[in-house]
């Protein structure tokens, strides 16, 4: 039984929609219980994960042709950022975008290759 209806294509865009976070408010205090962990180390490991949602916030990555997306793609949104290649069915930006803040290559750049990102 195969679960899912989508296309591959439709799977593929999917990895370049914007990640749905909802609604949730910046400044929640975590509170802790001495019972539980005397040294507060389970709200500080809390709250640097809250911080790592937004580490690549306002920033678009394009991947070039041989790096992998899949993995990188992951890791990019998880954190906040957005990410486009060439090809991709959800792209907001190309390779020679003044959008792209980063981008990421898997070999030397002698043309098309932007030195401020």
């Amino acid at each position: 039984m195969i679960i899912g209806t989508g296309s591959e294509e439709e799977k593929v865009y999917s990895l370049a929609c914007p990640i749905g976070r909802g609604q949730q408010d910046e400044d929640v205090l975590i509170d802790t219980f001495p019972e539980m962990d005397e040294d507060g180390g389970i709200a500080e490991r809390i709250q640097s994960l809250q911080k790592r949602k937004t580490l690549f916030a306002g920033l678009n990555f394009f991947l070039n042709r041989e790096v992998p997306k899949e993995s990188l793609t992951l890791i990019i949104r998880s954190c906040g950022g957005s990410v486009s290649w060439d090809g991709c069915p959800a792209s907001k930006f190309n390779a020679s975008s003044d959008l792209v803040t980063h981008q990421i290559v898997d070999r030397n750049m002698d043309s098309k290759f932007v030195m401020n990102r």
